[in-house]
């Protein structure tokens, strides 16, 4: 897989905390890494060698990146890393990665002075290491063998006013425990107000034993885990602890294998990235009418997803065929790729093809895309392998990054004269394939890394 979801819990039902040395040592499939936050631990060598990794997102709760985790990854461009980080090992990322820009770091520089790290954690040659705070820049030396300390400091402002954030969640309240919050100056850092969070009661409008974290307003719950649940037709609740359930979190129910449907009641509003990924039993989802957004890759790895299902009350939202599309039925949102047909035609009210749409796909060998579409966005059909050839008509005019990537059976594209931008890795690992291009040679909008496998093209092409 392009995107990897660390699950929260193993195929028995137990939690997973770590992952263990090499656990992926040179996968070079992987594109974007998230790791939530039940991960406590990411071992030496984790993704070392994985040179096609772009993105790497650390939820909160990790607490301990042991040595050389992303080391030799020369794509690597941004680690996301949430403050909780208790240890950074030797050689974080190592040099070759000319493209990285940093780590964007959600706390301040005194906290990430603070981290425990090895002296040469960020020696990469090379390789510009600066950590962007939320109260200013670190900046430091990759090409010496100690720098536990930055060589350079730019604070944002060096006198203010402190401005307080939201409820920060420091114990999740449950059932037979109170919980913590507290607000922060989202510049210094400085803790304003502490809070206890009562005790939460079980939820009886849905299925018993979900994970929930009470909301930074105070007013509203979200849906965190699968906790003790063990309903296979889960029923998301309306309500928990007499407060609404509005939200379903990133990675909620992320690797829960033995989902086959979900339903989602009224009231909840949002669904996050990741949120029902790789839910690799789950047949059917059943959105309710108050959804408004979901997120990146909510459906990513669901291979046996045939129905998504909408309430015809929804506004944002509606089914066709059991796929998912925005309401005016100009974007076609996801594909439910569990599906067994072999083709698929688009609609031609369909103006864009979203992120993600067919990603994962391996039944379809053809899809038909009409004069209507203008974009194709980043992951559309990645890793549909068993899909032949592609016509992109010349009402196109975007094609997102990766849009191809892992399309092992693919041999032939043609790509038509409106396309004027395409970006990086388009067609990765598509060992097959040759491309057939209308225009006479590459638009200077096209990605300098757009064919990175080097597949033969033909310029110039006129279809007949």
């Amino acid at each position: 897989d392009t995107q990897i979801v660390i699950p929260k819990t193993h195929s028995n039902g137990k939690p997973i905390v770590a992952i263990k040395d090499k656990a992926f040592y040179g996968d070079k499939k992987i594109i974007t890494l998230a790791v939530p936050g039940n991960i406590k631990k990411i071992g030496t060598n984790a993704f070392r060698g994985c040179t096609n990794l772009i993105e790497v997102y650390l939820e909160k709760g990790v607490e301990v990146i042991e040595d050389r985790v992303f080391e030799e990854c020369i794509y690597l461009q941004v680690i996301y890393m949430k403050a909780g980080i208790k240890h950074i090992g030797s050689l974080l990322i190592g040099s070759g990665a000319a493209s990285f820009t940093g780590i964007q770091y959600n706390g301040t520089m005194a906290q990430f002075k603070a981290i425990d790290k090895n002296k040469n954690w960020c020696y990469a040659p090379g390789v510009t290491m600066v950590v962007h705070c939320n109260d200013g820049d670190l900046y430091y030396d990759t090409h010496t063998s100690d720098a536990r300390n930055p060589i350079k400091e730019e604070p944002k402002n060096n006198t203010h006013t402190c401005t307080e954030s939201d409820w920060i969640i420091d114990k999740e309240a449950t059932t037979s425990a109170t919980g913590k919050k507290h607000t922060e100056c989202t510049s210094c850092g400085k803790v304003i107000r502490e809070e206890t969070i009562p005790r939460l009661e079980e939820s009886n409008n849905g299925s018993q034993g979900l994970e929930f974290t009470l909301m930074e307003d105070g007013e509203s719950y979200s849906v965190t885990g699968i906790g003790s649940c063990t309903d296979t037709d889960l029923i998301i609740p309306n309500t928990y602890q007499g407060l609404p359930v509005t939200k379903i979190g990133e990675f909620a129910l992320s690797g829960c294998t033995f989902l086959r449907s979900v339903t989602i009641n009224e009231g909840v509003t949002r669904i996050e990235r990741w949120a029902l990924s790789n839910c690799t039993s789950l047949t059917t989802v059943n959105i309710s009418g108050s959804v408004t957004s979901t997120g990146y890759a909510t459906f990513f790895g669901c291979t046996s997803l045939i129905n998504i299902n909408v309430n015809e009350s929804n506004e944002y939202y509606k089914s066709i065929d059991g796929n998912l599309y925005s309401k005016d039925g100009k974007t076609l949102v996801q594909y439910a790729i569990g599906k067994t047909s072999t083709s698929f035609e688009i609609s031609n009210i369909v103006t864009s093809i979203g992120a993600c749409a067919f990603e994962c796909c391996t039944s379809l060998t053809s899809v038909i895309i009409p004069n209507s579409v203008t974009s194709i966005k980043q992951f559309a059909f990645a890793a549909c392998t068993s899909l032949e050839s592609i016509i992109i008509p010349d009402s196109v005019t975007s094609i997102g990054g990766w849009v191809f990537d892992d399309c092992t059976g693919l041999t032939t594209v043609i790509i038509g004269d409106g396309v004027t931008s395409i970006g990086n890795f388009a067609f990765s690992n598509c060992k097959l394939l040759t491309i057939y291009c209308e225009a006479d040679s590459q638009p200077s909008g096209w990605d300098s890394s757009w064919n990175n496998s080097n597949r033969p093209v033909v310029w110039g092409y006129k279809p007949e």
